[in-house]
């Protein structure tokens, strides 16, 4: 990993952390690979609402889903565990 990419990383990681707390745990499930259905179970949101928050966190982190999951795998991020 070079330095610009080791830089790059930590301000993802950074961006991600910085999210508010309903969002980031939206993210976390994504990083986790559950579905919608799963991330409703889980939180307990609504269907409506957990697409809403989805769709707020992909945008503000310039990601598509898939691609917001493997950037969590490469920070070590994908269990769940964004403080």
């Amino acid at each position: 990993m070079t330095k610009n990419e080791d830089s790059g990383d930590k301000q993802r990681a950074a961006e991600i952390a910085a999210l508010p707390p309903h969002l980031r745990q939206i993210v976390n499930y994504i990083g986790m690979a559950y579905s919608n259905k799963e991330i409703v179970a889980a939180s307990g949101l609504k269907p409506h609402t957990v697409n809403s928050y989805i769709k707020e966190a992909l945008n503000l982190l310039g990601h598509r889903r898939g691609e917001l999951l493997m950037e969590m795998v490469k920070l070590g991020l994908a269990d769940g565990n964004v403080e």
